[in-house]
Protein backbone atom coordinates (compact mmCIF):
# COMPACT_ATOMS: atom_id res chain seq x y z
CA UNK A 1 0.00 0.00 0.00
CA UNK A 2 1.26 3.45 -0.83
CA UNK A 3 2.17 5.91 1.91
CA UNK A 4 -0.25 8.75 1.25
CA UNK A 5 0.74 12.35 1.88
CA UNK A 6 -0.70 13.72 5.19
CA UNK A 7 -3.76 15.90 4.76
CA UNK A 8 -2.73 18.62 7.21
CA UNK A 9 -2.58 21.31 4.54
CA UNK A 10 -4.59 23.90 6.42
CA UNK A 11 -5.70 26.83 4.30
CA UNK A 12 -4.16 25.43 1.15
CA UNK A 13 -5.82 24.28 -2.02
CA UNK A 14 -5.38 20.57 -2.62
CA UNK A 15 -5.71 19.21 -6.12
CA UNK A 16 -5.08 15.54 -6.85
CA UNK A 17 -5.19 14.45 -10.44
CA UNK A 18 -5.67 10.72 -11.11
CA UNK A 19 -3.96 9.89 -14.35
CA UNK A 20 -3.93 6.81 -16.48
CA UNK A 21 -1.36 6.41 -19.21
CA UNK A 22 -3.18 5.48 -22.40
CA UNK A 23 -1.93 4.47 -25.79
CA UNK A 24 -3.28 4.11 -29.29
CA UNK A 25 -3.34 0.32 -29.45
CA UNK A 26 -6.64 -0.86 -27.95
CA UNK A 27 -8.65 -2.93 -30.44
CA UNK A 28 -11.80 -3.08 -28.30
CA UNK A 29 -13.08 0.12 -29.87
CA UNK A 30 -13.95 -1.04 -33.35
CA UNK A 31 -16.73 1.21 -34.57
CA UNK A 32 -18.39 4.56 -34.09
CA UNK A 33 -21.82 4.31 -32.50
CA UNK A 34 -24.16 7.26 -32.18
CA UNK A 35 -26.77 5.29 -30.25
CA UNK A 36 -28.14 7.09 -27.17
CA UNK A 37 -26.99 6.03 -23.73
CA UNK A 38 -30.36 4.52 -22.90
CA UNK A 39 -31.79 3.81 -19.45
CA UNK A 40 -29.44 6.00 -17.42
CA UNK A 41 -31.12 8.61 -15.26
CA UNK A 42 -30.02 12.18 -15.83
CA UNK A 43 -28.35 13.98 -12.93
CA UNK A 44 -28.51 11.24 -10.36
CA UNK A 45 -25.15 12.59 -9.14
CA UNK A 46 -26.61 15.75 -7.62
CA UNK A 47 -24.03 17.85 -9.44
CA UNK A 48 -23.28 21.23 -7.84
CA UNK A 49 -21.71 24.44 -9.04
CA UNK A 50 -18.02 25.20 -8.63
CA UNK A 51 -17.19 26.92 -5.33
CA UNK A 52 -16.36 30.62 -5.39
CA UNK A 53 -13.28 31.93 -3.57
CA UNK A 54 -13.05 29.01 -1.12
CA UNK A 55 -10.39 29.01 1.56
CA UNK A 56 -9.35 25.56 0.33
CA UNK A 57 -10.09 23.51 -2.75
CA UNK A 58 -9.59 19.80 -3.32
CA UNK A 59 -9.73 18.31 -6.83
CA UNK A 60 -9.29 14.66 -7.73
CA UNK A 61 -9.04 13.70 -11.41
CA UNK A 62 -9.27 10.16 -12.73
CA UNK A 63 -7.93 10.01 -16.28
CA UNK A 64 -5.05 8.88 -18.42
CA UNK A 65 -1.90 10.10 -20.13
CA UNK A 66 -3.91 12.80 -21.87
CA UNK A 67 -4.55 14.26 -18.43
CA UNK A 68 -0.85 14.05 -17.72
CA UNK A 69 -0.12 15.94 -20.94
CA UNK A 70 -2.72 18.50 -19.86
CA UNK A 71 -1.23 19.26 -16.46
CA UNK A 72 2.46 19.10 -17.35
CA UNK A 73 2.78 22.90 -17.24
CA UNK A 74 0.21 23.55 -14.52
CA UNK A 75 2.79 24.05 -11.72
CA UNK A 76 4.54 26.72 -13.78
CA UNK A 77 1.28 28.30 -14.89
CA UNK A 78 -0.03 28.52 -11.33
CA UNK A 79 3.24 29.91 -10.01
CA UNK A 80 3.39 32.62 -12.64
CA UNK A 81 -0.21 33.60 -11.87
CA UNK A 82 0.66 33.88 -8.15
CA UNK A 83 -1.69 31.08 -7.14
CA UNK A 84 0.33 29.53 -4.33
CA UNK A 85 -2.08 27.40 -2.32
CA UNK A 86 -2.62 24.64 -4.86
CA UNK A 87 -1.34 21.10 -4.51
CA UNK A 88 -1.31 19.07 -7.71
CA UNK A 89 -1.39 15.29 -7.69
CA UNK A 90 -1.87 12.33 -9.98
CA UNK A 91 -2.58 8.63 -9.64
CA UNK A 92 -1.64 6.59 -12.70
CA UNK A 93 -2.40 3.31 -14.40
CA UNK A 94 -1.41 2.67 -18.00
CA UNK A 95 -4.10 2.28 -20.63
CA UNK A 96 -7.20 2.25 -18.41
CA UNK A 97 -10.67 3.14 -19.70
CA UNK A 98 -13.81 4.01 -17.76
CA UNK A 99 -14.56 0.29 -17.71
CA UNK A 100 -11.11 -0.44 -16.25
CA UNK A 101 -11.42 2.30 -13.62
CA UNK A 102 -14.84 1.03 -12.55
CA UNK A 103 -13.54 -2.52 -12.30
CA UNK A 104 -10.43 -1.47 -10.38
CA UNK A 105 -12.54 0.60 -8.00
CA UNK A 106 -15.02 -2.23 -7.45
CA UNK A 107 -12.17 -4.68 -6.79
CA UNK A 108 -10.23 -2.19 -4.64
CA UNK A 109 -7.22 -2.87 -6.84
CA UNK A 110 -4.05 -1.16 -5.61
CA UNK A 111 -2.88 -0.78 -9.18
CA UNK A 112 -2.03 2.91 -9.38
CA UNK A 113 0.95 5.17 -8.75
CA UNK A 114 0.30 8.29 -6.69
CA UNK A 115 2.26 11.50 -7.11
CA UNK A 116 1.80 15.02 -5.77
CA UNK A 117 3.21 18.51 -6.15
CA UNK A 118 2.83 20.42 -2.88
CA UNK A 119 2.35 24.22 -2.73
CA UNK A 120 5.80 24.90 -1.30
CA UNK A 121 7.57 22.72 -3.86
CA UNK A 122 8.60 23.44 -7.44
CA UNK A 123 7.81 20.04 -8.93
CA UNK A 124 6.39 16.59 -8.39
CA UNK A 125 7.31 14.33 -5.48
CA UNK A 126 8.51 10.78 -6.24
CA UNK A 127 5.75 8.37 -7.23
CA UNK A 128 4.21 6.12 -4.59
CA UNK A 129 3.09 2.72 -5.87
CA UNK A 130 0.26 0.33 -4.98
CA UNK A 131 -2.53 2.84 -4.45
CA UNK A 132 -6.22 2.27 -5.21
CA UNK A 133 -8.76 4.79 -6.48
CA UNK A 134 -10.77 4.24 -3.31
CA UNK A 135 -7.77 5.26 -1.20
CA UNK A 136 -7.47 8.42 -3.28
CA UNK A 137 -11.18 9.24 -2.97
CA UNK A 138 -11.10 8.67 0.79
CA UNK A 139 -7.85 10.59 1.19
CA UNK A 140 -9.71 13.82 1.97
CA UNK A 141 -12.99 15.62 1.33
CA UNK A 142 -12.71 16.37 -2.38
CA UNK A 143 -14.63 19.33 -3.80
CA UNK A 144 -14.18 18.35 -7.45
CA UNK A 145 -13.54 15.03 -9.19
CA UNK A 146 -12.51 15.05 -12.86
CA UNK A 147 -13.29 12.03 -15.05
CA UNK A 148 -12.47 11.13 -18.64
CA UNK A 149 -12.59 8.26 -21.10
CA UNK A 150 -9.64 6.43 -22.65
CA UNK A 151 -8.62 8.29 -25.79
CA UNK A 152 -9.37 5.44 -28.22
CA UNK A 153 -12.94 5.16 -26.90
CA UNK A 154 -13.55 8.86 -26.38
CA UNK A 155 -15.62 9.16 -29.57
CA UNK A 156 -17.52 5.90 -29.08
CA UNK A 157 -20.56 6.52 -26.84
CA UNK A 158 -21.40 2.85 -26.43
CA UNK A 159 -18.22 2.37 -24.39
CA UNK A 160 -19.17 4.97 -21.76
CA UNK A 161 -22.03 3.23 -20.02
CA UNK A 162 -22.80 1.59 -17.68
CA UNK A 163 -19.20 2.13 -16.53
CA UNK A 164 -19.37 5.89 -16.05
CA UNK A 165 -22.50 5.79 -13.91
CA UNK A 166 -21.12 2.89 -11.88
CA UNK A 167 -17.84 4.73 -11.36
CA UNK A 168 -19.70 7.82 -10.22
CA UNK A 169 -21.76 5.71 -7.84
CA UNK A 170 -18.59 4.15 -6.38
CA UNK A 171 -17.09 7.61 -5.93
CA UNK A 172 -20.21 9.02 -4.26
CA UNK A 173 -20.35 6.04 -1.91
CA UNK A 174 -16.85 6.85 -0.64
CA UNK A 175 -16.87 10.65 -0.85
CA UNK A 176 -17.52 12.56 2.36
CA UNK A 177 -18.48 15.79 0.59
CA UNK A 178 -22.23 16.19 -0.12
CA UNK A 179 -21.41 19.12 -2.43
CA UNK A 180 -19.02 17.18 -4.66
CA UNK A 181 -18.81 18.50 -8.24
CA UNK A 182 -18.08 16.10 -11.10
CA UNK A 183 -16.14 17.62 -14.02
CA UNK A 184 -15.63 15.95 -17.40
CA UNK A 185 -12.37 16.14 -19.38
CA UNK A 186 -12.84 16.05 -23.16
CA UNK A 187 -9.82 14.58 -24.93
CA UNK A 188 -8.38 15.45 -28.37
CA UNK A 189 -8.23 13.49 -31.64
CA UNK A 190 -5.29 11.58 -33.05
CA UNK A 191 -3.50 12.73 -36.19
CA UNK A 192 -2.24 10.70 -39.18
CA UNK A 193 1.03 10.06 -37.33
CA UNK A 194 -0.99 7.46 -35.40
CA UNK A 195 -1.35 4.42 -37.65
CA UNK A 196 -2.48 1.83 -35.09
CA UNK A 197 -5.86 0.11 -35.13
CA UNK A 198 -7.24 2.35 -32.39
CA UNK A 199 -7.56 5.09 -35.03
CA UNK A 200 -9.46 2.80 -37.43
CA UNK A 201 -12.99 3.48 -36.08
CA UNK A 202 -12.44 7.10 -37.08
CA UNK A 203 -11.30 6.25 -40.63
CA UNK A 204 -7.80 7.41 -39.68
CA UNK A 205 -9.08 11.00 -39.99
CA UNK A 206 -8.51 13.65 -37.34
CA UNK A 207 -11.68 15.58 -38.26
CA UNK A 208 -13.83 12.46 -37.99
CA UNK A 209 -12.40 11.61 -34.58
CA UNK A 210 -12.84 15.15 -33.29
CA UNK A 211 -16.50 15.28 -34.31
CA UNK A 212 -17.05 11.86 -32.73
CA UNK A 213 -15.44 13.00 -29.46
CA UNK A 214 -17.43 16.22 -29.49
CA UNK A 215 -20.67 14.33 -30.10
CA UNK A 216 -19.95 11.78 -27.38
CA UNK A 217 -19.05 14.57 -24.96
CA UNK A 218 -22.27 16.44 -25.69
CA UNK A 219 -24.24 13.24 -25.14
CA UNK A 220 -22.52 12.32 -21.89
CA UNK A 221 -22.93 15.82 -20.45
CA UNK A 222 -26.63 15.83 -21.27
CA UNK A 223 -27.40 12.32 -20.09
CA UNK A 224 -25.40 12.38 -16.85
CA UNK A 225 -26.11 15.98 -15.88
CA UNK A 226 -22.39 16.75 -15.55
CA UNK A 227 -22.31 20.54 -15.60
CA UNK A 228 -18.68 21.33 -16.38
CA UNK A 229 -16.35 20.14 -19.13
CA UNK A 230 -12.65 20.83 -19.64
CA UNK A 231 -12.63 21.05 -23.47
CA UNK A 232 -9.04 20.08 -24.18
CA UNK A 233 -10.09 18.44 -27.45
CA UNK A 234 -11.64 21.63 -28.75
CA UNK A 235 -8.66 23.77 -27.71
CA UNK A 236 -6.20 21.48 -29.48
CA UNK A 237 -8.38 21.11 -32.56
CA UNK A 238 -8.79 24.87 -32.93
CA UNK A 239 -5.09 25.42 -32.31
CA UNK A 240 -4.18 22.92 -35.04
CA UNK A 241 -6.55 24.61 -37.47
CA UNK A 242 -5.36 28.15 -36.79
CA UNK A 243 -3.34 29.68 -39.68
CA UNK A 244 -0.43 30.32 -37.30
CA UNK A 245 0.07 26.56 -36.84
CA UNK A 246 -1.88 24.86 -39.63
CA UNK A 247 0.27 22.47 -41.69
CA UNK A 248 3.29 23.10 -39.44
CA UNK A 249 2.73 21.01 -36.28
CA UNK A 250 0.13 18.80 -34.61
CA UNK A 251 1.85 19.25 -31.20
CA UNK A 252 2.65 15.53 -30.93
CA UNK A 253 5.58 13.26 -31.69
CA UNK A 254 3.41 10.18 -32.20
CA UNK A 255 0.05 11.49 -33.40
CA UNK A 256 -1.43 10.78 -29.97
CA UNK A 257 0.16 12.51 -26.99
CA UNK A 258 0.62 16.27 -26.72
CA UNK A 259 4.32 16.46 -25.85
CA UNK A 260 5.06 19.76 -27.61
CA UNK A 261 5.46 22.74 -25.21
CA UNK A 262 2.97 24.87 -27.14
CA UNK A 263 0.32 22.16 -27.00
CA UNK A 264 0.97 21.45 -23.33
CA UNK A 265 0.70 25.15 -22.56
CA UNK A 266 -2.66 25.29 -24.36
CA UNK A 267 -3.88 22.27 -22.38
CA UNK A 268 -2.81 23.72 -19.04
CA UNK A 269 -4.51 26.98 -19.95
CA UNK A 270 -7.70 25.07 -20.81
CA UNK A 271 -7.76 23.43 -17.37
CA UNK A 272 -6.96 26.79 -15.77
CA UNK A 273 -9.70 28.63 -17.69
CA UNK A 274 -12.31 25.97 -16.95
CA UNK A 275 -11.64 25.42 -13.24
CA UNK A 276 -9.28 27.98 -11.70
CA UNK A 277 -10.57 31.15 -13.36
CA UNK A 278 -14.25 30.65 -12.42
CA UNK A 279 -13.33 29.78 -8.84
CA UNK A 280 -10.78 32.51 -8.11
CA UNK A 281 -11.40 35.06 -10.84
CA UNK A 282 -7.75 35.06 -11.97
CA UNK A 283 -7.37 35.78 -15.69
CA UNK A 284 -4.76 34.19 -17.93
CA UNK A 285 -1.99 36.62 -18.82
CA UNK A 286 1.22 36.52 -20.83
CA UNK A 287 4.47 35.76 -19.03
CA UNK A 288 8.07 35.51 -20.18
CA UNK A 289 8.67 32.43 -18.00
CA UNK A 290 6.51 30.26 -20.26
CA UNK A 291 8.11 28.05 -22.94
CA UNK A 292 5.92 29.78 -25.53
CA UNK A 293 6.35 33.18 -27.18
CA UNK A 294 4.28 36.11 -25.95
CA UNK A 295 2.52 36.27 -29.31
CA UNK A 296 1.57 32.60 -29.08
CA UNK A 297 0.36 33.00 -25.50
CA UNK A 298 -2.05 35.74 -26.57
CA UNK A 299 -3.39 33.54 -29.37
CA UNK A 300 -3.72 30.50 -27.11
CA UNK A 301 -5.55 32.47 -24.43
CA UNK A 302 -8.11 33.59 -27.00
CA UNK A 303 -8.63 30.02 -28.23
CA UNK A 304 -9.01 28.44 -24.79
CA UNK A 305 -11.39 31.15 -23.60
CA UNK A 306 -13.57 30.44 -26.60
CA UNK A 307 -13.41 26.68 -26.04
CA UNK A 308 -14.22 27.04 -22.34
CA UNK A 309 -17.17 29.27 -23.15
CA UNK A 310 -18.52 26.58 -25.49
CA UNK A 311 -18.08 23.99 -22.70
CA UNK A 312 -17.11 21.22 -25.16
Amino acid sequence: MARLIPTTLSGKILIVLCLVLSGCTDERYDEISHAPLADYAKTHIGNTQLPIQPDSLKILAIGNSFTENSVALMPLLLREHSIKKITLGKICYGGASLQDHERFFHNKAQAYQFQVKLPEEEGWNPKLSDTSIEEAVRYCEWDIIVLQQASAASGLPKHYQPYLNRLIEHILSKSTNPNLTIVWHMTWPYTPKCSTKAFRPYEYKTAVMYEAIRGATETILEETGIRYCIPSGTSINRLREHPFYKDSTDFTSDGIHIDHPTGQYALACTWFQTIIQPIYGTELHENTAMPVSMEEQTLIHSIVRSAAADNH
